[in-house]
């Protein structure tokens, strides 16, 4: 037995259980009766009915388990419309968090926030361009995109008639524009603009801190006036949830703001009331973030985490925020920034998709829940016993020779889907038949564990006319195993990490040899698209 000296335990007791009714999960009955459910869902992650499921490890996104104090303080919501008394203490809260010269919006979470940032960005932009006949400002440089903010993003951006003509699409044919649409959208606001740092899967040259920005990158482009006059905003995400959940530096941050005040501040203001050039931070994990900076940053070990994201927060002029992640809630978020005259264009806006801008699209209960829980967010023992969990997994997994992505990051362990069905170097699965996806349904079907690719799905290229995958995943069909906060036990950990070690050395006896598409969006695909098995 070990010492108590050796021994971390949560920092919480458990009040209140959700039974888990699929409790037999490794018998004939339950694994037929989950190839019956995922077929039914078309082999989609996300259809998947949330009782049919053991381990649900699909996002951290609204899934951790609220506190005493934030179910008590949503006894006190104030469901007034208008300047609710929630909404006084929920901006007093945040800003105690982040800073008290920011003004706070909110919204129903972070995606609702990015929209409302990027049109209102955009719109100024497009006006701007016209009146000024400037150049377009739509790049959004940034260490990488996730999903949903490429999606906002290219929902925003505007191409021009010239860049249409250019393309040569054929006007009558409906399906062609469409794809036109999405390459020339993914090829001019997302490829050009990822500025992570250079990196081969596993190998970092900034060791943890596998999220910062391409310094190098950034300066090229903002040293150019000629591209500069394209920026519309230098973004990053704390952590990285594409780049494996990796933190950015704090000496990277302010490395970033240098460069930005270096070349822009001589620049013309193109959003009057707001400097020439912002630097916005995506900070959903920003707590997680300012753990490692505490860890792995020379001279933070004695700073505290809310200490040290206030230090981060100082260096950029606004953000965008799921509070469904470090914010500890099931649902909300906000838009904060230093600017009046955004802070009013975002009103403007969000009145008309989102509800009053009291409120946001939240109840004030929901704000109340925020207010307790973005303080209880910047916790040590909180985040520590989050983050050790999610390396816990990742160790025992690693031990046992599992591939999985390294170093690990924050909210999950990412698998190396390639990597996964490959034996004596030979793959077993080829790249542009899904690998990733085909352990995420085999995780499932035998074992009840729920996870997500974040891959070739998500990232990769297909052509809808040939209906088949035209580019995998850049690196990796990684699949996410992404730990909800105060959710699980350490034996529910245990029993991935066994399902996933065993689903490995039986890789070999797979049932099929990948997955395919059977349908496929344009925009978002790993939500709705519906897969079928490929037969051996």
């Amino acid at each position: 037995m070990l010492p108590p000296d050796r021994i971390t335990f949560e920092p919480f007791k458990i009040k209140m259980v959700e039974p888990i009714i699929a409790s037999d999960p490794l018998s004939p009955a339950a694994i037929r009766r989950r190839g019956e459910v995922i077929a039914d869902a078309r082999y989609n992650m996300f259809k998947i009915p949330a009782r049919e499921v053991t381990v649900d490890l699909l996002t951290d996104s609204g899934t951790g388990a609220m506190s005493q104090e934030q179910w008590a303080a949503m006894m006190l919501g104030d469901e007034s419309y208008a300047q609710a008394t929630s909404f006084e203490r929920f901006e007093s809260a945040i800003k105690s968090v982040i800073g008290e010269e920011f003004k706070v919006v909110p919204t129903h979470q972070g995606r609702a926030a990015e929209n409302i940032l990027f049109h209102v960005l955009n719109s100024k932009a497009e006006r701007d361009a016209v009146v000024h006949n400037a150049p377009r400002r739509r790049r959004i440089l940034i260490n990488s995109f996730f999903d949903t903010t490429a999606a906002n993003v290219m929902l925003n951006g505007a191409i021009t008639p010239e860049e249409w003509a250019s393309s040569g699409v054929d006007k009558n044919d409906y399906d062609a524009i469409q794809r036109a649409d999405a390459d020339l959208r993914k090829k001019l606001l997302i490829g050009r603009n990822q500025l992570v740092v250079d990196q081969t899967p596993d190998s970092f040259e900034h060791g943890v801190f596998g999220g910062n920005i391409n310094l190098d990158k950034l300066e090229a482009i903002l040293s150019d006036p000629l591209q500069r006059r394209e920026v519309l905003a230098v973004m990053a995400t704390a952590t990285n949830n594409t780049g494996g959940g990796l933190p950015i530096s704090l000496a990277n941050l302010k490395a970033v703001r240098q460069i930005i005040n270096r070349y822009s501040s001589g620049d013309r203001v193109w959003m009057e009331g707001t400097p020439p050039l912002m630097f916005i931070m995506d900070a959903c994990r920003f707590a997680e973030n300012a753990y490692f900076i505490q860890q792995h940053e020379p001279g933070y070990k004695n700073r505290s985490v809310a200490e040290i994201a206030l230090e981060m927060f100082k260096l950029v002029d606004g953000c965008t925020m799921s509070a469904k992640k470090d914010g500890m809630v099931n649902i909300g978020g906000f838009l904060a920034t230093r600017y009046d005259a955004v802070r009013t264009a975002a009103w403007e806006y969000m009145v008309e998709i989102e509800g009053f801008y009291t409120y946001g699209g939240l109840a004030g209960r929901d704000l109340d829940a925020i207010a307790v829980g973005i303080k209880e967010g910047v916790d040590d023992q909180r985040v520590a016993q989050r983050i050790e969990q999610v390396q816990q997994l990742w160790t025992w997994l690693n031990d046992e020779g599992v591939p999985v992505k390294a170093p690990c990051g924050g909210h999950g362990v990412f698998l190396k889907g390639w990597a996964f069905w490959t034996l004596n170097g030979k793959l077993l699965v080829e790249k542009e038949d899904l690998p990733g996806h085909l352990l995420a349904v085999e995780l499932y079907r035998r074992y009840g564990v729920r996870a997500c690719e974040i891959g070739t799905i998500m990232f990769g290229d297909y052509d809808p006319v040939l209906k088949k995958v035209t580019r995998p995943a850049p690196d990796e069909d990684y699949v996410r195993l992404a730990v909800p906060r105060r959710v699980y036990t350490e034996s529910h950990m245990r029993y991935v990490a066994a399902a996933i070690g065993e689903l490995y050395k039986e890789r070999a006896s797979a049932i099929w040899k990948g997955m395919r598409f059977t349908y496929r969006p344009d925009a978002l695909p790993h939500f709705l698209s519906h897969f079928e098995p490929i037969p051996k």
